[in-house]
Parts: structure tokens; C-alpha cells; sequence
């Protein structure tokens, strides 16, 4: 595990300008106060994360520094929890409780969808369905 923290920074560094260029396109005036750029971060990295972890638990030859500096690095910047968690109680401190309930439904149910669709997808481009080795 030589140098991991310069691949997690490496890979921090791309997923917290992805996120930052996703959340401002999508987050256009036309959007009101609805948060659909991180809405969407967080949807989109359940779905890639899902695809990395299948791939890897799979058999990945991919080095352990890459799996921790895309995974931790990369996911986890572009993803954005904290943010979400902010967001959804500023929507219910406005008084925005159906675009709060809508938020917190959406990011809960979609990114459970995401995760599978993300699993799915690995498991064909793999050849075949696979079970995820505990832990892994």
C-alpha cells in the first residue's frame, strides 16, 4: 500500500471537481430550489460505486492502491452525503416539506435502484451473474 494517500488525493481531487461541474450544470435557475445536482451526484455514485466494488469482488486484478483511490477517493468526493443531509433540512426549515420528502424519498430509493442497475451492468460485462464474496 505504497503511496495510497497520493491516490485517494489524486482521485479526491477528480471527484470533487466532477461533482462541483455536475452540480452546477445541473443546478441551472430553472431548477428553483429543488438540489438535482447532488440529487444526481449521489445517484450516479451509488450506481459507479456498485459497478467498481461488483467488478472487484469479482476478481479485479486491479491494484489494491487504484480500488481505495477510486472507491474512497473518487466516489467519495463526487458523492456528497453531508450535503445532502444539508440541503434536505434547509428545504424542511423553508417550509418545502413536499420537495424535502421528494429529496430524501428520490435519493433513498434511487440510489438503492442505481446500486443494482450498477451490479447488473457489471455482472453482464462480466460474462455472467457472480455472488459478491463477504466483505469484499
Amino acid at each position: 500500500m505504497r503511496n495510497i494517500y497520493l491516490y485517494i488525493g489524486s482521485f479526491g481531487a477528480l471527484g470533487a471537481l466532477a461533482r462541483y461541474f455536475l452540480g452546477s450544470w445541473l443546478d441551472l435557475p430553472h431548477s428553483g430550489d429543488f438540489p438535482a445536482g447532488t440529487l444526481a451526484c449521489n445517484l450516479s455514485g451509488c450506481f459507479l460505486l456498485s459497478v467498481m466494488f461488483f467488478a472487484w469482488a469479482s476478481g479485479s486484478r486491479l491494484a489494491r492502491e487504484w480500488q481505495t483511490g477510486l472507491g474512497t477517493g473518487l466516489i467519495g468526493s463526487f458523492t456528497t452525503f453531508s450535503t445532502f443531509s444539508a440541503e434536505a433540512m434547509a428545504l424542511v426549515r423553508a417550509g418545502a416539506w413536499l420537495h424535502a420528502f421528494l429529496y430524501v424519498a428520490a435519493t433513498l430509493i434511487g440510489g438503492i435502484i442505481m446500486s443494482f442497475a450498477g451490479m447488473i451492468l457489471a455482472e453482464k460485462a462480466l460474462g455472467g451473474t457472480r455472488r459478491l464474496k463477504k466483505g469484499g
